[in-house]
């Protein structure tokens, strides 16, 4: 069963020594979800990403974090279905080979001309 983007969130800011800024958060939790797509055909979050101007964002995730701006997110609720079996595995794979990575890295990836935000984002068109 895939999990909330709340919940998603909380793993990977509590895996991380609560170090990722909300852009940082956003990048992981949607490469993560790609690789659970793409090998598994499973998600690891039952919620959608919207392509803006810095990549893959979702936005219920963007209004919950806001508030730190470019600084680590510093706190999260937590929901009752904690990753387990894949779904962990896979944020905790993308957290050791992704983590150190500077946003900058992050939103150059996530900007893949072949991409999926490549195909859906329309400059100038306000998502929120």
């Amino acid at each position: 069963m895939s999990l909330n983007i709340l919940t998603a969130a909380h793993y990977l800011c509590d895996k991380s020594g609560w170090t990722l800024s909300n852009l940082k958060l956003q990048k992981l939790l949607y490469f993560a979800q790609m690789v659970a797509l793409g090998e598994f055909n499973e998600e690891i979050v039952r919620d959608d990403f919207q392509a803006w101007a810095l990549g893959p964002v979702n936005a219920d995730l963007y209004h919950e974090v806001k508030i730190y701006g470019s600084a680590p997110v510093g706190s999260l609720p937590t929901g009752n279905d904690a990753p387990s079996g894949i779904r962990r595995h896979l944020l905790d794979q993308t957290l050791r080979s992704m983590g150190a990575m500077s946003v900058g890295e992050l939103i150059l990836i996530s900007h893949w001309t072949k991409g999926a935000w490549t195909k859906h984002y329309v400059s100038g068109k306000k998502t929120e």
